[in-house]
This record gives structure tokens, sequence and C-alpha cells, in this order.
């Protein structure tokens, strides 16, 4: 059973609009949108002091560095134009998704190294600066791993346009 049981008549909508393009469009410029309103908001300032490892800035930068491939892929697809080893590129996307979501670990592991080298290096007394060192780190643990869940999620999001453009 196909996903789609009209599935001539959506590839025949999506081919003649271009409306698989504008999909792409529409993640793309919601994702910048989202970017430049944490920016003017002082968020990203805010990320860039939290996160201590920089892990979110290289995931935000993956996604911005890869989301353009991925429209350029779709558009060329849309239109009828070859796209050599296309089926290779999506499988190193989707990798690059998964790398998104492993470098999330990764600042969540390092922020429970900071929580916990912090903790045991204060001695036996809890002060004030314990205490904002283990913040700092739980901090770093939530922020990096959002930045990665939600990156990697809105690149799999147009992985999945992109694979209806193929399937056309």
């Amino acid at each position: 059973m196909a996903l789609y049981p009209l599935e001539t008549n959506r590839a025949a909508n999506d081919g003649a609009n271009g409306a698989t393009s504008l999909k792409w469009w529409f993640l793309f410029c919601a994702s910048a949108i989202g970017l430049g309103s944490a920016w003017y908001a002082g968020l990203v300032s805010k990320l860039w002091d939290i996160d201590q490892t920089k892990l979110s800035f290289v995931i935000i930068g993956l996604y911005f560095l890869i989301s353009p491939f991925i429209g350029w892929i779709t558009w060329r697809r849309e239109r009828g134009y070859a796209v050599g080893q296309l089926f290779q590129h999506i499988d190193a996307l989707e990798e690059a998704s998964d790398l998104m979501m492993k470098l999330a670990i990764m600042g969540t592991t390092l922020g429970f190294f900071i929580v916990i080298t912090s903790t045991f290096a204060g001695g036996a007394g809890v002060n004030q600066q314990l205490i904002m060192d283990a913040i700092k780190g739980l901090g770093i643990i939530y922020l990096v791993t959002f930045v990665g869940v939600l990156c990697s999620s809105l690149l799999n999001l147009q992985l999945v346009n992109l694979r209806y453009a193929v399937a056309e």
C-alpha cells in the first residue's frame, strides 16, 4: 500500500508548481528567522556564555552548511535535472543528521563531566561557586541537547521533502 493513495496526482502537482522546493524554502527561511530572532533577543550570546564546549554552535553551523545543499538537490531534482550519485548524497546527509545528534550526546556527556568535576573539585564543603559551576554544566547538558535535537529534526524534515522529490 502506497503512502499516498493518489501518488500520481501528488507527484504531478508537486512537480508542476515547485511545491517541493517551496517546502524546503519555508523550512530554511523559518530556521533563519528563528536564528535571527534568537540573536535579536540575546539568546545566542547567552548560549555562547553558557556553552563552554561550543558544540551547539558547531551543530548550528553544520545545519546552515548542509541545508542549502539539500535545497539545491531538491530544486535540481524537482526540475528534472540529473543529480549524480543522488542516493549516496542522501545517505551522507542522513549521516550528517545523525552526526548532529552524536554531537548533542557529546555535549550532554561533557556537561555531566563538568558537573561531576566541579562537584568533586570543591572538596567536602559546598559553596556558591561550586553550585554555579554545577548549574553551568547543567545548562550545557540541556542546551546542547536541545540544539542538536532541533537541528537534526529540521534537517530530517528537509530530507523527507527531498525523498518526495526523488519519488516523483
